[in-house]
């Protein structure tokens, strides 16, 4: 079953390859929505996309930022030092209006020269749940300048999504 996962994984990564260019009416910018009901942390900036029947939410914020939101909630941050930045990213069922779990979810970062940011497949990102929530993070070092492509691959409910957005670190400055 992990090969067949594995199999459709690399083949949603084909494909999304370097097309991921979501359309202007498919991306939202938000100052910020904080699924916690916690002060918001400045410097964050929410993206919303679909994959399939799910909303995937992924909200983009500094590592400080990230950092403060955690202590604020009095849950353990990320110690990537070497980062500057943090995804958090949020599916949920429109419909229900609650967030779901996905199996074997991946996150890739590729760079502005198109390169991918950690490993090739996607990286198994941390989970985070508490009070009726439920976050996928993983902290990505975007120094470079230029346009960055965050995408995720996920099976919920027997099918396999992907979806991914378009983000750059000085537009969201």
């Amino acid at each position: 079953m992990k090969t067949l996962l594995n199999a459709l994984i690399s083949s949603s990564l084909l494909l999304l390859g370097s097309a991921c260019q979501p359309e202007a009416a498919d991306t939202q910018n938000h100052a910020h929505t904080d699924h916690s009901n916690q002060p918001a942390a400045g410097g964050t900036q929410t993206l919303i996309q679909q994959a399939g029947p799910l909303q995937v939410t992924f909200d983009i914020s500094t590592l400080q930022a990230h950092r403060e939101m955690m202590q604020q909630m009095q849950m353990p941050a990320s110690t990537a030092s070497e980062a500057s930045h943090y995804v958090l990213v949020t599916l949920s069922d429109p419909e229900a209006r609650k967030p779901v779990q996905a199996e074997d979810l991946r996150l890739k970062f590729v760079g502005p020269d198109g390169q991918a940011i950690g490993a090739a497949e996607g990286m198994a990102p941390e989970s985070f749940s508490r009070q009726g929530m439920f976050h996928y993070g993983h902290a990505l070092n975007a120094l470079a300048s230029g346009d960055y492509e965050i995408l995720v691959m996920f099976r919920w409910q027997g099918n396999v999504y992907s979806s991914g957005v378009k983000w750059n670190p000085a537009a969201a400055a």
